[in-house]
């Protein structure tokens, strides 16, 4: 897909970044087919100012090591032994990894007061505020907004907030690092499923857990960047 300010690949995957050895400086990207064979030719696309890696929490890391950018750790566990050369040692690649744990709670509600609005006639009203004067629910993303909480300032009994601990610590104050948030609730006014549900308006909350205790790192077990082909390895852990 072609425009004025942008080209876009489709069927194709980034297998790792053009790196300029000496100087350092990521220069492009090799791409290959993502329905293809390991061995299909790589082309290369140069970048002429830079290059943003956006490829998830997981992808990232694995291209960043397929290039030869990550740890650099004793032979038998690092890229070494695959023909991978350290290019840039960045000791914090592929480590500390989490999930980011969430447990939808879904609500139908009235369609006025969700997105599912938006497959009535009324989405031809939306579309003129947004096209006009850019408001209206097609200027506004899916999660219309967040609230974070500490779980530990909230009483148990009466569910309200604790203004002090027994200890006497101030709950409110947020410049206090035992004040930090563990949970963050998104606002999604939306079908939030993989599917469709048909005549039904839903809304979304989702608490989400901001601080696991589970931790664990990410490793190459191939220098194939085929992600089909499995090329890596998620160790995992619970801290005590």
């Amino acid at each position: 897909m072609n425009g004025s300010n942008q080209l876009i690949g489709t069927g194709v995957i980034v297998s790792r970044l053009d790196i300029d050895g000496p100087a350092g400086l990521v220069k492009g990207v090799h791409i290959q087919p993502s329905q293809g064979a390991a061995n299909d030719k790589s082309l290369s696309v140069k970048a002429r100012r830079e290059v943003i890696l956006c490829s998830g929490a997981i992808c990232t890391p694995q291209i960043l090591l397929l290039s030869g950018i990550g740890p650099k750790v004793p032979e038998s566990q690092t890229q070494d032994n695959l023909d991978i050369p350290i290019v840039k040692e960045l000791p914090a690649v592929g480590t500390m990894f989490s999930d980011h744990y969430s447990f939808p709670i879904m609500l139908e509600l009235p369609k006025k007061e969700t997105f599912h609005l938006l497959e009535s006639i009324w989405s031809l009203w939306h579309i003129l505020l947004w096209i006009f004067v850019g408001k209206g629910l097609f200027a506004q993303t899916a999660m219309a907004t967040a609230a974070y909480i500490r779980t530990g300032a909230i009483d148990a009994e009466t569910m309200s907030i604790k203004v002090r601990d027994a200890d006497g610590t101030d709950n409110l104050d947020a410049s206090e690092p035992a004040n930090r948030p563990d949970v963050e609730i998104m606002v999604m006014p939306i079908n939030g499923l993989e599917r469709q549900v048909l005549g039904h308006a839903l809304f979304n909350l989702h608490p989400t857990i901001i601080q696991p205790y589970g931790k664990g790192s990410i490793t190459l077990v191939s220098a194939n960047s085929n992600p089909q082909q499995s090329p890596l390895n998620t160790n995992s852990d619970l801290e005590k």
